[in-house]
């Protein structure tokens, strides 16, 4: 709806009108036509031309319009076969330019009678494949024969069709036959260069045939318009001159003339504008003769002539521009500059990148090596890759190797095909990670690493040499790499990780050769490396090494904890009941701490209790009411020495009394007992009783000495503890 409508009114064909808005203007045509100030009419497009048509007619291109809108090509046929009416036919055929029906076009061209029309259809349909070059030569062959309001709607639609065809070839010569040559020239100039030079001939001829002589001129040959500069510029006419140089755009030229007027500034703001590279040469070579160097510098880098400007660099001492400007130019430039640095001894570190640059990587190297600009080597380093020299390479790999860069140094070692045959592998395999982005072949790559492993062991860098073994797929030489390096911790680690029967057995054997008897964490890892090594006769061996079996009970106890290991159907139950009871003896012999030891006998009765048909057996049975009694035993102890605190006389009877109970002294050692005893009379300083109690214990005058005088009477009080030792000796 045009801007200028409000709303529509009503509809009737062939027309449909709308309410007009009052501030609005509007232009009438063929198409849109002003009813009064408030009503606008439009005409439908089919029947512009027709709209005094009769009521057959216009059913008929009703009909037409429907069967074409439903792709019906044969019952559009039909619809308009009784019409003879030439109108009605052009305005199907320019509704079949609109809608680009080309199926009909040339029914339509038929039924005008249009020769003319219908022979450069077919021509162009013969010539070209393209539906919408088609159409387009229909649009214009019915530009010639429409009216004004038509022809601006085909016009439209011609140039539309072949922008979207791309075919500003014909759009040229459309414009041309147009008479439209601002737009003719604007398309050759952007989309049709190939017919520039044609369209400017043709433009000229237009010119000439209108007699505008001056603007023919400038569209006719350029090379004419430059001879004729060159002729007025003899003829010392330099304001002419200049005037036709600029229109040829010879830049080189109007700088030129303008130096030679002396109008300085401005040759400076022409060349500088344009950036046009003869005549920034040209001012470069004009200062340069006129002694201003740095004015010619700058004129020489604009033409991009990088080595006059590198040598204006040197003349005037500016070296420090001279490496900016030979990255700009060429190898030549490159390596001219990185000689003059390397001669006189200025930025050695620049000669080296700028060889590098220049692909003379040898050259580049040499110079660092025996200049010691390794910073520079570092800038080159970063471009090593398997297509340089070998033996380039290698020489990269000892750079690296001496700066601690051991992981590019693999680098360069595989790229240059050494990684066999390198001396320095010992060092680099100290902090290599992994192989696999460098040498991607598996077999290749495990069999490096496992010589890298072999390496480190022999320096004595075990863990190293277990990643290494580890990496390769040795598990079990890593294993023994991390036994040689003694890192308990990674031994255990590396055990849980491993679930290897044989890395569980061979942890637990060294674990067994450390102090696992005052660190629980290390005796638990020793069972459970044994049990999940399924190795249950190591373990019963463990255990019956390792305790100190004093009572036959006890030997009993062991023994057939031992042949329960040893059977194919133990039950685990059973073993942590031996091993829970093998930690209360423990705690009691080495430890005199009773209250652990009886959480421990605790356990075990838990243990025994989960055995399942073995709690039934009499050994079983006579173990639990061992334990049970044991257990008895300790509590009465451990509440005699709570009541000690309170009820001192009582408590001493009562120990006393303990230390004369067959049966007991085998649960709690009569040493500690009279241990606890001595204790508390040298915290009373009761001298006397402490020789009194002495001598009932002279028995036990040795354990008592190397069990209990070390660890305590000699903090509390030495002059006791001199007695005390005195009295038993």
């Amino acid at each position: 709806m045009a801007p200028y409508c409000e709303k529509l009114i009503s509809t009737k064909v062939p027309f449909v009108y709308f309410g007009k808005r009052p501030e609005a203007d509007m232009v009438e045509n063929n198409m849109e036509k002003k009813v009064n100030e408030t009503l606008v009419r439009r005409t439908y497009e089919i029947f512009i031309g027709l709209e005094d048509a009769d009521d057959a007619t216009r059913s008929a291109l009703l009909d037409f319009s429907m069967h074409m809108a439903g792709m019906n090509v044969d019952s559009a046929y039909k619809s308009l076969q009784n019409i003879t009416n030439k109108a009605v036919w052009m305005s199907l055929a320019r509704m079949c330019v609109i809608t680009e029906r080309l199926d009909m076009v040339m029914l339509c061209l038929g039924k005008m009678q249009n020769a003319m029309a219908a022979r450069a259809v077919q021509q162009s349909m013969l010539k070209e494949k393209q539906p919408k070059l088609h159409l387009a030569e229909l649009a214009v062959q019915l530009e010639m024969i429409s009216c004004q309001f038509c022809v601006c709607l085909l016009k439209d639609h011609a140039v539309k069709l072949l922008t979207e065809c791309q075919r500003y070839d014909v759009l040229n010569r459309l414009y041309q036959a147009r008479n439209d040559w601002t737009k003719a020239i604007e398309i050759a100039e952007k989309y049709d260069r190939i017919h520039l030079k044609n369209t400017y001939y043709a433009y000229a001829k237009h010119l000439q045939s209108s007699e505008e002589w001056e603007a023919a001129v400038e569209y006719n040959d350029r090379n004419l318009l430059h001879w004729w500069a060159r002729y007025l510029e003899s003829l010392g006419d330099i304001k002419a001159a200049k005037k036709y140089y600029q229109k040829v755009e010879d830049t080189q030229s109007v700088v030129r003339l303008l130096c030679h007027i002396e109008e300085h500034d401005t040759a400076m703001k022409v060349a500088m504008d344009t950036k046009n590279k003869a005549a920034c040469f040209y001012l470069a070579q004009y200062y340069e003769n006129a002694n201003q160097k740095e004015t010619s510098l700058k004129f020489y880098t604009l033409a991009e002539s990088y080595g006059n400007a590198i040598r204006i660099c040197k003349e005037v001492g500016m070296v420090d521009e001279i490496t900016q400007l030979a990255m700009l130019g060429t190898k030549k430039d490159m390596i001219d500059a990185a000689k003059f640095y390397e001669e006189e001894g200025l930025h050695v570190d620049q000669a080296v990148m700028l060889y590098h640059k220049a692909g003379m990587f040898a050259k580049a190297l040499d110079l660092a090596f025996s200049t010691g600009e390794l910073s520079a080597l570092n800038l080159i380093a970063v471009e090593v890759n398997d297509k340089m020299d070998p033996a380039i390479l290698k020489r990269f790999a000892e750079f690296f190797i001496q700066n601690h860069q051991y992981l590019k140094a693999v680098q360069a070692l595989a790229n240059a095909r050494q990684a066999y045959n390198t001396q320095r592998i010992e060092i680099i395999c100290l902090n290599l990670t992994t192989l696999s982005e460098f040498l991607p072949h598996a077999a290749t790559r495990n069999e490096l690493l496992k010589k890298l492993a072999d390496y480190c062991t022999q320096q004595g860098q075990y863990y190293n040499a277990a990643k290494k073994y580890i990496q390769s797929g040795n598990e079990i030489l890593g294993m023994k790499a991390l036994l040689r390096s003694g890192d308990k911790d990674k031994i255990v680690f590396f055990a849980n990780t491993a679930r290897s029967r044989e890395i569980y057995i061979m942890a637990a054997n060294y674990l067994q050769t450390l102090n696992w008897k005052a660190h629980p964490d290390i005796m638990n890892n020793i069972v459970l490396f044994y049990k999940r090594g399924r190795a249950m006769d190591l373990l019963a061996s463990f255990y019956k090494f390792n305790t100190q079996r004093h009572q036959p009970h006890y030997e009993l106890f062991f023994t057939w904890g031992l042949a329960m290991a040893l059977a194919p159907s133990h039950n685990n139950a059973l073993v942590h009941a031996a091993h829970m009871s093998n930690a209360a003896n423990i705690e009691i012999e080495e430890c005199q701490n009773y209250e652990h030891a009886m959480s421990a006998l605790y356990q075990a009765l838990e243990y025994l209790e989960k055995s399942g048909e073995a709690s039934a057996s009499d050994n079983t049975r006579v173990l639990r009411q061992e334990i049970h009694g044991r257990i008895s035993t300790i509590k009465k102890f451990t509440d005699l020495k709570k009541l000690l605190e309170t009820n001192r006389s009582e408590a001493i009877v009562r120990l006393v009394d303990m230390t004369g109970t067959k049966g007991e002294e085998t649960t709690v050692k009569v040493r500690d007992i009279y241990a606890l005893l001595i204790n508390d009379c040298l915290r009373n300083n009761e001298s006397e009783k402490v020789k009194s109690t002495c001598k009932l214990s002279t028995f036990y005058a040795t354990d008592l000495i190397n069990w209990f005088v070390p660890g305590l009477m000699q903090r509390r009080n030495e002059a006791c503890f001199l007695t005390f030792k005195a009295t038993v000796k």
